[in-house]
This record gives structure tokens, sequence and C-alpha cells, in this order.
């Protein structure tokens, strides 16, 4: 086969047989042609070079120089390729390999660039010992295609640990949502020691809660309810937070200068990615320093998006928070985002945090990058695509006062126990509460009399589930008051319910306080940011 017929089919990804095919069907002219061009491909693909027996460079291609890092042939000229191992044994190895055969055919290889930095390729290499330039080769650069390689395995990781999350976090968060209903039900009732038992048992049940969501965000299967949000206003809100975060350790400093530059997010998840970051940067300065959280607005052009190529959009809102911390090695550069990867003492993090901020802003189309240096502190980049406004205004954070009713509501929840601590939990308001555990039960219910007030229905139901049951309760009554909850649901499906002034969604597991007050609000037709 030719040399065009090669490379065709290593380009290409099609068989030698089939390159040889295509290349048959051209006229003698054409195919010299396509030789000529396939051989300045493989000279532009491949690291060429030739040197003395003791691995002197005596000349290399522009491809060589590319791919170590080297200025220009005069500063290659002359160097050892030895040097170009990693270490003393790996080119004592391939120097015996290559005495003892007179030749490295396809032998996959690390070599390192003048800088330092890592190349992964496969290495031919002759020598001849009758000749003054006695060791000629080629190394093929494969150190994009080996990133892709641990890319995608990264990214089967993450999808093997988003499923298993997704696949226990709904059992897992019925069951937490039983347990807080009525831990949060003993805690009123109780006074003094008991009382404390159940405000310990309640703060468990809750950093349980929140570590089966940071598991969900990292598998990016958290369930969002994306609305046009103004980052610096986001910002501005978290201030208090941050303030009592960062507390004394460090001098916070802030810049919002995106100019109301709007993103489609989820207000609670981005809030819980800032907070992520800033606490790192916090733990990143155990003696104190400079905590710097700045935004900005990015115009990627082609060289930013031929360096990151997740750049996809054509605005980005950017969010950076730096410290003048202890920095990170590139070890930990690494593995910065793998789940449960830290570098604190056993006992004072999950390493889900970075994980889980990495997640929350993938799912929101964006990206997180990261500079850091050892001794010089670390420059977290958040990355998010920027859309048209206007904002959704943020709900006060002043919670309302709890107050039942008397009105009619239609619980359907198919796991009982949930039901039964729901049932409780509202009945004790005053309500009353029908309880169903199908959505077929839950639609004959909607010309009772007197018809229900308001519906509470769980997303993961057998037969059309709350998502059917909702769409069928809404074809039938525009303005009938609607509750969706979930352990777990992905993505709400539909523009639609986002958009409904009378539809509302509480994740589990939920607080009694918090359903009571979200079944309060939708009764009264108030739905926060409408």
């Amino acid at each position: 086969m030719t040399q065009s017929g090669r490379v065709l089919a290593r380009s290409a990804a099609v068989t030698e047989t089939e390159a040889a095919d295509w290349v048959q069907n051209h006229t003698t002219a054409e195919r010299y042609e396509l030789d000529r061009v396939a051989q300045q491909f493989a000279d532009d693909v491949s690291a060429h070079f030739s040197a003395d027996a003791e691995g002197t460079l005596r000349d290399c291609n522009q491809g060589f120089l590319d791919c170590f890092g080297f200025a220009s042939k005069a500063d290659a000229v002359g160097s050892s390729i030895l040097d170009r191992f990693p270490t003393q044994a790996a080119s004592d190895a391939f120097l015996t390999t290559l005495r003892a055969t007179g030749r490295v055919r396809q032998q996959p290889v690390v070599l390192s660039r003048v800088d330092g930095q890592e190349v992964h390729g496969v290495q031919n290499v002759v020598l001849r010992t009758d000749s003054s330039v006695a060791m000629r080769g080629y190394i093929v650069d494969r150190t994009e295609e080996r990133r892709l390689q641990l890319e995608l395995q990264r990214w089967q990781r993450v999808d093997a640990i988003g499923r298993l999350a997704g696949g226990v976090a709904h059992d897992f968060n019925n069951l937490l949502t039983v347990i807080l209903g009525y831990v949060s039900a003993l805690e009123r009732r109780l006074s003094g020691d008991q009382k404390n038992m159940m405000t310990e048992a309640r703060l468990a049940a809750e950093r349980a809660a929140e570590l089966t969501a940071r598991l969900l965000a990292f598998g990016r299967r958290q369930t969002l309810r994306v609305v046009p949000l103004e980052v610096d206003e986001l910002i501005r809100n978290m201030i208090p937070l941050v303030s009592s975060v960062v507390g004394e350790r460090a001098d916070l400093n802030m810049r919002l200068e995106s100019d109301g530059a709007c993103v489609r997010g989820d207000a609670a998840q981005l809030e819980r990615a800032f907070m992520n970051l800033v606490m790192n940067a916090r733990d990143a300065m155990p003696g104190g320093g400079q905590l710097t959280i700045t935004t900005s607005q990015l115009q990627p052009d082609d060289q930013y998006r031929d360096k990151h190529p997740w750049a996809k959009a054509d605005r980005y809102v950017v969010l950076e928070i730096s410290d003048t911390g202890t920095g990170m090695s590139q070890d930990t550069l690494d593995h910065l985002f793998d789940p449960f990867f830290t570098t604190k003492v056993v006992g004072e993090g999950t390493g889900l945090g970075l994980a889980s901020a990495e997640g929350i802003v993938e799912q929101h189309g964006g990206a997180i990058r990261v500079e850091s240096t050892e001794g010089a502190g670390s420059r977290f980049f958040v990355n998010l695509p920027q859309c048209a406004g206007p904002a959704q205004s943020q709900p006060s954070l002043v919670l309302p006062p709890l107050r039942g009713g008397t009105e009619r509501l239609v619980i359907a929840e198919d796991e009982s126990s949930v039901r039964r601590a729901l049932v409780h939990s509202l009945r004790s308001r005053g309500y009353q509460v029908l309880e169903v555990e199908s959505d077929e039960q839950a639609l004959a219910l909607l010309f009772a009399s007197p018809p229900p007030a308001l519906y509470v229905l769980d997303i993961v139901m057998p037969g059309i589930g709350g998502l059917g049951a909702y769409e069928r309760l809404r074809a039938a009554q525009r303005q009938l008051p609607i509750v969706l909850t979930s352990g777990y649901s992905g993505e709400l499906p539909s523009e639609r319910f986002a958009r409904d002034r009378h539809a509302y969604f509480v994740p589990k597991p939920y607080s009694p306080e918090a359903m009571i007050r979200l079944v309060r609000q939708a009764l009264d037709g108030r739905k926060e940011g409408t």
C-alpha cells in the first residue's frame, strides 16, 4: 500500500483494504499528489529526528520542535535525545534495547518536554553502527489522544457514580423525609435533654441529605429549576453568608463587574457551588490572606476556543474566586475534582465539595478552570453561558410564619411511610387531608364534593406518574395549585411547568415546616419570582 493509503487508513478510521481501494480509483497523478500531501501530513504529526550513536541530536523537523517545546532547531540540535526520557533508567533501557536489536518499533513511551510536561507517544527508531548519523526515528505524539482517553475514563466514572447516586437517592431521600418529619414533630413537643437529642438527630439527618445532594450534583443528576439570573445580584445576596463563612481568617474583597449579565440557572444550586469554592479558598489560607471574588464577561475568540474546547457559547459570565493560600501541586490539580479526593485530614472533609461544584456548573452548561502554584495561591474561574434577561428577582430569605388552614388537600404518594408522615404534619395544622397511593386515585378525586383545593404529587409513582397526573389535572383546571415532590427525578422536563404560576416543586427530603409553608403559599396563590 502507498503512503497515502496508510495515512488515510490511520487518519480516517477506515481499514487499510478500504483505503487501498479508495486510492486505486484515482489516477497516477492524483495518487502522486495524494502521496505528497500524505507524507507532509505524516511529517507534521510526527517528531522526526536523527542523532549519533550516543543520542546527540543532528537534525529534526518542526514536529519535533513542537512536540518537545524547542523554540528553534538551533536550540534542539546538539542536545541529547536521551534527555527527553524522564529518568536515567528509562534512557538506559531504551539504549540497551536499541543496541541489542538495532531497532525499537511501535514502542509506547513517556518523554518530557523542555518545560517538564509529559509527552505520551509511540516511537520507532533504527540504529546503524556503520554511519555517522547512527540513529534515525520518529515519535508520534499521542498526548492529546491520551488526554481524551483519560477524560473519557473520568466521564465514565462520573456517569457510573451518577447512576449509583440516582439509583439510591430516591429511596434514601424518602427515608430521610420520614425521619425529618417525625423528628421535627417530637422536637417541638419535648423539652430538656430529650429535645436536645431530637435536635441532634434532625441535624444528622440534614447532613445526610446534604451528602446525597452532593452525590447527585457530582453525577450531574441534581434537579434544576432554571430561570434567568443576574450573577452580580446572586453574589450580592450571598455576601452575609460568605462573610460569616470566611470570618476573620481572611480579608474579603469583592469586584462585581459583569454589568448585569444574566445566566439561566438554579439559584440554590449555583449558590451551593459558589460556597463550596469559597470554603475551599478559606481552608487554603490557615494563616490568613486575601480572598477575592470577581465577576466579569467573556467573549471567546477562536484562539480561546482552541485552548478551551468547552467554550461553545457566544458569551460567558465569569466568576473568579482567588486566594493567597498554599496553592496546589500538579498531582493535586490532576485529582482536584475527583470524588472523595481531599487533602484534608480524616474527618475534616468528604472530598465531594469541589466534585459537586464542578457537577453543578457543568449541568448548567459551564466549566470550571483552575490556576494554581504551590505557595502562591489559587484562582478558580467559573464560566457560565450568558443569556438574555430580564433576570427573575430572588425570593426573600426571611421565612414567612408557619400557618395552617382548613382546606381540603390530596396527597398522592406511593411510599406509605412518607405519606403518613406528610399527612400527620398537615393534619396537625388543621388541613383536611385525603391520602392516596396512586395517580389514578388522585385523578378520581378531582371532581369530588367538595373539590380538593390543592394536590401534592410524588413524581415517581407507578402508572403515568406525578408528571402525567399533573398534565391531566392542569388540563382540567388551569388554576388548581399543584405541588410536585421527588427524591430524584433528574431535571424537570417541561418549560411549561416552570412557567406555571400555580405549580410548585419541592425536592425530598423536605422538613415538615418547608412543606407547610409551601402549601400555604400555593393556596394563597403566591409564587416567588413570578
